[in-house]
């Protein structure tokens, strides 16, 4: 029969522990490591190499301190806090379309993680390419791990513009003017000649130069070549001179209300002019004289 508080064939002393009897109990010599009645407790220190995840230990009074490497945290680097790795996200893309649809390409991005953790992938695009419209588009890729939650995103946009017109060259003797609200998607011109000047022909007052999604324009400016010394000869040789004269550059308010009530009136540009507010504002039209 086992006698009580001794030690026993089975010691009670754990972890190594060496069992000592005493009268009706026994004591435990514990190693290094090992505190308490049986050794069942570490000694919080960094002999017991509590620090994981190839952290560093610290020893403080009855404490120690763990210093994690990257990507670990935690009492003893316990804790993943590594986001997903991201590698070769794509910058904003300006695509020019001479269609109103145009195929897109853009490269993957790559995720990775190094505590190699199952990563769950996402996107709002099936496949790195579709066929746009005209516009502003986001593209967003996610990788979240799945035994955390941790998330890292590549986003970036992508626009669709009709291809760049070249500027025009400002007429001789006149002005430009051109409007000055979303003409990435068009640009639309009519020629203004300064006082006792005009066009020649005269009749290509209020034509309109415009320059589409192909880049090109319909036609050049043309120069205010003629020299009319009087006004009636002016008024003759074409009765909308008045409309499109001006006197100095700076003043030029009546060209560009000129100009917004051409636009409105037109039976095509008219549609485009509703699109946009600033269609009605006279300060949104680029004058160049």
């Amino acid at each position: 029969m086992e006698r009580r508080g001794t030690c026993l064939r089975i010691s009670p002393c754990l972890n190594g522990g060496r069992c000592s009897n005493i009268p009706e109990s026994y004591t435990c010599d514990c190693p290094e490591i090992w505190k308490g009645s049986r050794c069942e407790n570490v000694v919080a220190s960094c002999k017991s190499s509590p620090c994981h995840n190839e952290g560093s230990c610290v020893n403080k009074v009855e404490d120690f301190e763990c210093h994690c490497s990257s990507g670990w945290d935690g009492k003893t680097c316990e804790e993943d806090v590594q986001p997903p790795i991201l590698e070769n996200c794509s910058a904003n893309l300006i695509v020019n379309a001479t269609e109103k649809t145009k195929l897109v390409v853009w490269a993957e991005p790559v995720f990775s993680d190094p505590m190699n953790s199952e990563l769950r992938l996402s996107s709002n695009y099936e496949s790195p390419q579709s066929v746009f419209p005209w516009g502003d588009f986001t593209i967003t890729y996610a990788a979240t791990k799945i035994k955390n939650g941790l998330c890292t995103e590549c986003t970036f946009n992508i626009s669709v513009r009709p291809t760049p017109c070249e500027p025009l060259k400002q007429p001789e003797n006149g002005a430009l003017l051109c409007n000055g609200w979303d003409n990435a998607y068009g640009t639309f011109c009519l020629v203004g000649c300064r006082s006792n000047f005009t066009i020649h022909p005269p009749n290509r007052y209020g034509n309109w130069l415009i320059c589409g999604a192909s880049g090109n324009w319909s036609s050049q400016a043309p120069d205010c070549s003629l020299n009319m010394e009087k006004e009636g000869d002016i008024l003759a040789f074409h009765p909308s001179y008045t409309d499109f004269s001006f006197d100095e550059c700076h003043n030029t308010t009546k060209l560009r209300q000129i100009f917004i009530s051409e636009m409105t009136s037109h039976p095509d540009l008219s549609e485009f002019c509703q699109l946009y507010q600033a269609c009605n504002d006279v300060n949104q039209v680029n004058v160049l004289c």
